[in-house]
């Protein structure tokens, strides 16, 4: 292979490696960092209504200039979310917008389409006045823009999300493969460093055949009996801003630990999730009851005492349900631990979980079974 060959290669293989690890991809201007405000996989409940956020908010002062980070045919959109509480549903309802017409809403979308890797980024909260008017050419002539063009200014946001107390100023990225799988947005994109590993805040063990749960903090005896799931109450944050987000993954194993003190592994390592990509398609409700909760009574109080996540607009903090499922076999509500399957004696919960950088929190936790 001679110089001018390998030159090539190399300076291919550089590009290349740059498009996947998200070194060179521009949202905002140079001195504008990519401070994350909310992750794709968070859990959302504006309005008692649950969903998985699956997008990503970059938060960054109104009229901050957006480019798009990829080359590709462009869209414009105006666009409407029909959110139902019964039957659940959250669906967008985009229809093209041209120049001249008047929003609906406050915000516009802009998808560009790139047909190499066949996904299309859609980035919505767009100002309206503030898209050039070589976007609307583009769209209207079904044609190419190249990576770093401008397409508008982020629009400003009408109220806070705690605990940080300025609005929520913030262009709200998504994106889909071709099978219309939703891929998360950060994994090509450089964010600020983060260094603080996610907390888990309690464990809970449910009992099902009353619908009630515990803390492990507050109960003595740690007992576990008949039909159970765990949940675990948490959240992360991020260095460069104090917004709270759920969990990237969680693995946890079960094993009881012998007379000799050692533990024999009764239910090996389980990955609950690891979000790189949603586990379903289409309307983001599913599973949003079933991997995660909005709420649990309490054992031992009226039914109005009850441990609350929260999902709108913070401090946000999530409530996880550990035997939802897995990645490999996937999620039911159906999923219990049956401990009449063990036998009596000491236990041992290992959890282990990460956040979107892999800063890792591993927890014990020691129960007794007696049935």
């Amino acid at each position: 292979m001679n110089k001018r060959l390998i030159t090539s290669f190399l300076i291919f293989f550089s590009l290349t490696l740059n498009v996947v690890t998200g070194q060179n991809l521009r949202i905002y201007n140079k001195n504008v960092p990519l401070r994350v405000g909310a992750h794709f996989y968070d859990y959302q409940n504006y309005h008692n209504i649950a969903y998985f956020h699956g997008g990503l908010d970059l938060v960054a002062p109104a009229g901050t200039n957006v480019y798009t980070p990829i080359s590709g045919t462009v869209q414009v959109y105006d666009y409407t979310i029909n959110a139902v509480l019964d039957p659940p549903s959250f669906t967008y309802f985009r229809k093209p917008f041209k120049k001249g017409t008047v929003s609906t809403t406050r915000y516009l979308e802009v998808a560009v389409r790139d047909e190499t890797t066949k996904k299309t980024w859609m980035f919505r909260h767009i100002e309206p006045i503030s898209l050039p008017d070589a976007i609307y050419t583009a769209a209207e002539n079904n044609s190419k823009i190249a990576s770093g063009t401008l397409i508008g200014r982020v629009a400003a946001w009408i109220q806070p999300v705690l605990p940080e107390k300025d609005n929520y100023d913030h262009i709200h990225i998504e994106i889909e493969d071709e099978d219309g799988n939703y891929i998360n947005p950060a994994d090509y994109l450089q964010l600020d460093k983060d260094y603080y590993p996610p907390v888990c805040k309690e464990l809970y063990v449910l009992k099902t055949d009353t619908n009630r749960a515990y803390a492990y903090s507050t109960n003595n005896e740690k007992l576990l009996s008949g039909k159970v799931k765990f949940y675990i109450l948490a959240n992360d944050r991020m260095n460069s801003t104090r917004y709270l987000h759920s969990l990237h993954s969680i693995k946890w194993s079960f094993s009881k630990i012998n007379n000799q003190g050692k533990d024999e592994i009764v239910i090996p390592q389980k990955e609950v999730f690891a979000f790189d990509k949603l586990p379903f398609k289409g309307d983001r409700t599913q599973l949003s009851k079933v991997i995660y909760e909005d709420s649990l009574r309490i054992n031992g109080v009226n039914s109005s005492n009850r441990v609350r996540a929260n999902g709108s607009n913070g401090p946000r903090v999530f409530l996880i349900n550990l035997n939802s499922g897995t990645t490999l076999e996937g999620y039911s509500n159906e999923n219990v631990l049956d401990t009449s399957t063990l036998e009596n004696g000491t236990y041992k919960l290992k959890l282990l979980i990460q956040d979107f950088s892999r800063n890792k929190r591993e927890k014990t936790y020691l129960f007794r079974i007696k049935n």
